[in-house]
C-alpha cells in the first residue's frame, strides 16, 4: 500500500468524522431548542400560575368582587387594583414578545390573553385600560386593542352560562 491511498484513506475518515459530528451537533441542537421552547412555556405558566395564587391571600379577589358589583372602593384598594392590573399585563406584555419570537405557541397567548381579557372587562370601570397602556410597547397596546375588539365581540362562557341558569327550569316549576 502506497501513501497516497493511506492519505486518501485517510481524508475520507476524516470527513466521515466531520460528517458524524455536524449530525450529532444538528441532534444536540434540536434537541436543545426543544428544552428551551418547553422551558420557556412552563416558565410563563407557572409565573401566571404564580400570580393567581398570590392572589387570594391577598386582598384583589375582594376587591375584584366590590369593582365588579360597582361598590365604592377607597383610594387605597383602587391602587392596589391598578398595580395588580399593571402586574398582570406586564407578564401578558411577556408572553406576546415571547410568540412574536417564535418561543411561545399561539394557543398559549391566546389562552394568556383570555385571561387578561376577562379580568379587564371585571375591572374596567375601576382600573381601564387606557389609563396605564401607555406604560407598554406600542406592539403590545396594538395586540392589545385587538383583542379587546375580539373579546368584546363574543359572548363570553359566564354570560352565557348565567343566561342558561337563568332559563333552567327548577323544581318549582318543571312540567
Amino acid at each position: 500500500m502506497n501513501w497516497e491511498a493511506i492519505g486518501a484513506i485517510g481524508e475520507v475518515l476524516g470527513a466521515v468524522g466531520v460528517l458524524v459530528t455536524l449530525v450529532y451537533l444538528a441532534i444536540q441542537i434540536r434537541s436543545n431548542t426543544v428544552e428551551t421552547h418547553n422551558s420557556t412555556i412552563e416558565s410563563v405558566m407557572t409565573a401566571d400560575a404564580t400570580l393567581r395564587n398570590s392572589l387570594v391571600s391577598g386582598p384583589v379577589p375582594r376587591l375584584m368582587v366590590a369593582a365588579a358589583a360597582g361598590d365604592d372602593i377607597t383610594k387605597e384598594e383602587r391602587m392596589a387594583l391598578t398595580y395588580f392590573m399593571q402586574a398582570y399585563m406586564q407578564g401578558w406584555e411577556v408572553a406576546f414578545y415571547l410568540n412574536t419570537r417564535g418561543s411561545l405557541p399561539d394557543d398559549v397567548l391566546a389562552a394568556i390573553a383570555f385571561r387578561r381579557m376577562a379580568t379587564l372587562d371585571t375591572l374596567e370601570t375601576v382600573v381601564p385600560w387606557a389609563t396605564s397602556s401607555a406604560g407598554y410597547t406600542s406592539d403590545f397596546q396594538s395586540h392589545v386593542a385587538e383583542q379587546l375588539v375580539e373579546f368584546n365581540s363574543k359572548p363570553k362562557l359566564w354570560e352565557v352560562l348565567g343566561e342558561a341558569q337563568q332559563s333552567r327550569p327548577t323544581l318549582g316549576n318543571v312540567s
